[in-house]
């Protein structure tokens, strides 16, 4: 499984935001925020549970495994939180003050239930789920968040290449972001597993086209080729002649405008897909795009999205 430090995206933020030091200065000036800071916005959560894991999420931040930071010193919106690591093991770092105000007067965070909740829900997966690779535990899971994964960034292709009139090309590059999700994203380790996922996910899919393609595919995973989205687009570009002229930056831009900043980093982090469908489906205003909202609506199984996540944790 990719973690965020393998990605491009993570990489390059630390070089145009000069990250590392950035989040050393956060950290050294920041505030805990406490329950009592937040008071309201818990006890409203614990009236009208948005899900049936939101207990078990209040009380981890109540117990200390997921710890909220408030700072002058900005984090980069589309990061809000990490996992890090104290004597007692694993904690979720959340960067809140990008999503909120801290008001002196009333010694509160100023900040909304839904993106409270929000906040600490992503967090609290990544730390319970995602960070210790139970995704491929459960497969009906799997094939949900990868649904809305292609969906979301097969769309961009859809509308750069007219692709809905072509449907072989669509399938053939429907097919690739699907193998890198469950190849790298999730770290499935059987490609015939990633294989069969990726193909049955398909429309009316060329057998034979696609059994080609798993080659060529496969041929650059041998190669180390396909590390990260450089390598995804890389290979897309391969695929055919009118897929040659996009760059990762270019897609990445357009991912960013169709979906919100905060889309960027989950192109390569299983925890931020997590965090973005969790958005959706909280309906917090961090994400309120209606193109992804309706993918996340629409998405396989979605229904049963927290019942499948609740036998994990």
């Amino acid at each position: 499984m990719l973690s965020i430090k393998d990605g491009y995206i993570y990489n390059a933020f630390v070089e145009k935001n000069d990250l590392t030091r950035n989040m050393g200065e956060f950290i050294r000036t920041s505030t805990k925020i406490e329950p009592k800071h937040v008071e309201e916005q818990l006890f409203f959560v614990s009236k009208h549970p948005y899900n049936v894991i939101s207990s078990k999420v209040v009380e981890a931040y109540k117990n200390g495994e997921i710890v909220l930071l408030y700072s002058a010193v900005k984090m980069p919106f589309s990061l809000p939180f990490l996992i890090s690591k104290n004597n007692n093991g694993p904690m979720a770092i959340v960067f809140v003050s990008s999503y909120s105000r801290y008001v002196e007067a009333t010694d509160t965070l100023d900040i909304s239930a839904v993106n409270l909740y929000s906040l600490l829900e992503g967090a609290y997966i990544n730390l319970k789920l995602t960070s210790s690779n139970r995704m491929e535990q459960n497969l009906p899971l799997m094939k949900t968040v990868n649904d809305v994964y292609v969906n979301m960034l097969g769309n961009i292709f859809d509308r750069e290449f007219v692709l809905n009139l072509n449907i072989p090309l669509r399938n053939k590059v429907r097919y690739t972001l699907s193998r890198f999700f469950y190849d790298k994203i999730v770290g499935l380790k059987n490609r015939e597993v990633s294989h069969n996922l990726s193909y049955n996910s398909l429309k009316d899919p060329d057998k034979d086209e696609i059994d080609r393609l798993k080659e060529q595919y496969d041929d650059y995973l041998d190669g180390n080729k396909i590390q990260n989205i450089v390598g995804l687009i890389k290979f897309i570009n391969t695929i055919d002649s009118k897929l040659s002229g996009i760059t990762a930056s270019y897609f990445l831009d357009k991912l960013s405008f169709t979906y919100g900043g905060t889309s960027v980093v989950m192109v390569e982090y299983l925890p931020y897909i997590m965090f973005t469908i969790i958005l959706s489906l909280n309906g917090s205003f961090l994400v309120n795009i209606k193109s992804l909202n309706e993918i996340v609506k629409n998405a396989r199984d979605i229904r049963y999205f927290y019942n499948e996540i609740s036998k994990l944790i």
